[in-house]
């Protein structure tokens, strides 16, 4: 019977490609289309990649004969994600990760392997290829037929927009019949955004700040001339919000103006504080606790005294770095809701983090520096205290699309050091490798981790974890190469006494 099926499974692969190129196309105006990119679909453990590959370029041939799709062709797809150098997974040693795999179907399976879900990773890749939907499925293979399941991935909403499911016979008339009819009820299902909208939302003008307080604005700083330091760019910020404040004074009056929200605006904190770093003195405190294995068995940790960043590293200092090194940006780079000066830096990679510390003359933190900072010496299980406040943090569990704060928006939560926003808003990366038994053989002294490993430490949770996820001794890790769109980083610098100054 097996036999049977992959000599069947070749044959109408095969044709139904050739007798694609017969089927009637619609046209409409290139501009009333929506971008959609078709990734390869996942198949079930009996069959082979091929199938996968081969019902999905069928798809895309369906979709791209009506009217309402632009599809993205595959050559083109893998292009692109070339260049965003998503396809160098250094520190990933699954087979999945290894680059001979590294088609956009690889590519899915990457960011799953390093912890995202098929929805997370379909962002991923919509966002880094540009497009306004991103379809993704997985195909099955029962008893006498194979069944098509597809999810299509809204890159504006963030939401799973369409969901469908086909089954089929062997028979090549059936297959052609089916796949047809599910291009059809998916164009009919899925929304359609107009270009225009979409590139102004991508320009960020216009969109929610990242929490849902304020319109927030894409700092254009070419426009400013040469920024060669932080200075400059602070002076460059500066002076865009001294513009936006006199154009707030010179609205006053008139008819939609909205007093609250200018009050709001003049809340936010001083871009001289995003430097500021705060000293932790050195010490034992007790690291871990007994919630889990991950976190068990709770030990007495001694560190050295250390500074580390106030505030998590933002799109404004992390945009000075990229632009003045050459390094590529972020992932997030330019998204709606990600994009404000004062959000913190996301989309970046464990090993972005560790390139802007070299350069920022600092270091990522270890994990038992990160959880010393975030708790402190009376093992507290959040930064504010041990009863969980959700108004004291970014994050509730629900609110998936709000996307990270500002920096500083929490500063009830701030932790006894003094460090803000170590509980939700975004994950945070940590120097060592992570390991789920690390702590039954973890050194009494300034602990740096295990010696090696696939993934690095992640802290603090995200504004999508829940309460249990953003405890100060909550952990998980994340592949090196991912660029996470809910993870970013603040730095550490050595410090021989309390008098150095940062």
């Amino acid at each position: 019977m097996r036999k049977r099926n992959e000599k069947l499974t070749a044959k109408w692969l095969w044709l139904i490609i050739i007798g694609t190129a017969f089927i009637f196309t619609a046209v409409a105006p290139h501009s009333e289309k929506i971008h959609i990119a078709v990734i390869d679909l996942e198949t079930s453990s009996s069959l082979s990649n091929s199938v996968g590959i081969e019902i999905s370029e069928h798809i895309r041939t369906h979709l791209s004969n009506l009217y309402r799709f632009d599809v993205m062709q595959k050559s083109e797809m893998k292009d692109i994600i070339n260049q965003q150098g998503f396809l160098r997974p250094k520190g990933c040693n699954k087979i999945e990760c290894h680059p001979t795999l590294f088609d956009i179907q690889g590519t899915l399976q990457f960011l799953e392997k390093c912890g995202a879900s098929d929805h997370d990773a379909a962002l991923e890749i919509g966002w880094m290829l540009g497009v306004e939907k991103v379809l993704i499925g997985l195909v099955n293979e029962l008893d006498d037929h194979y069944t098509i399941s597809v999810k299509i991935v809204d890159t504006l909403t963030r939401e799973v927009e369409v969901t469908d499911q086909i089954s089929f016979h062997y028979e090549i008339q059936d297959i052609q019949k089916r796949i047809e009819e599910l291009a059809a009820r998916l164009a009919e299902k899925v929304s359609h955004q107009r270009h225009d909208m979409l590139r102004s939302a991508r320009e960020g003008f216009g969109q929610a700040g990242g929490d849902g307080s304020e319109n927030t604005q894409k700092l254009d700083l070419d426009a400013y001339g040469e920024i060669k330091d932080m200075n400059d760019l602070i002076n460059v910020i500066q002076s865009r919000m001294k513009e936006n404040n006199n154009e707030e004074h010179s609205r006053e009056g008139e008819e939609g103006y909205d007093e609250n929200a200018s009050m709001k605006q003049s809340e936010k904190i001083d871009l001289k504080q995003l430097g500021e770093m705060v000293f932790i003195p050195e010490g034992s405190f007790i690291m871990g606790s007994d919630a889990s294995e991950e976190e068990s068995p709770p030990h007495e940790v001694y560190l050295d005294a250390f500074y580390m960043d106030k505030y998590e590293v933002t799109n404004a200092q992390y945009e000075i770095f990229w632009r003045s090194t050459g390094h590529r940006p972020p992932l997030t780079s330019g998204k709606p809701g990600f994009d404000a000066p004062d959000q913190p830096a996301t989309g970046v990679s464990w090993e972005d983090a560790v390139d802007y510390a070299a350069w920022a003359g600092k270091r990522l933190p270890t994990e038992a520096e990160w959880e010393k900072a975030a708790r402190g010496t009376d093992s507290r299980s959040y930064p504010w205290g041990d009863h969980w406040s959700e108004a004291k943090c970014q994050a509730s569990g629900k609110n998936t699309l709000s996307g990270p704060a500002r920096v500083g928006s929490h500063p009830k939560g701030v932790s006894p050091f003094g460090c803000h926003d170590m509980a939700g808003n975004v994950w945070e990366w940590c120097a060592d490798w992570f390991s789920t038994d690390y702590y039954d053989q973890s050194e009494e002294k300034n602990p740096k981790g295990p010696q090696d490993g696939s993934r690095h430490v992640l802290r603090g949770g995200g504004w999508e974890s829940r309460p249990n996820e953003v405890k100060t001794t909550y952990r998980q890790g994340g592949c090196p190469d991912g660029g996470y769109r809910c993870a970013g980083f603040r730095c550490v610098k050595d410090a021989t006494d309390q008098r150095e100054d940062p």
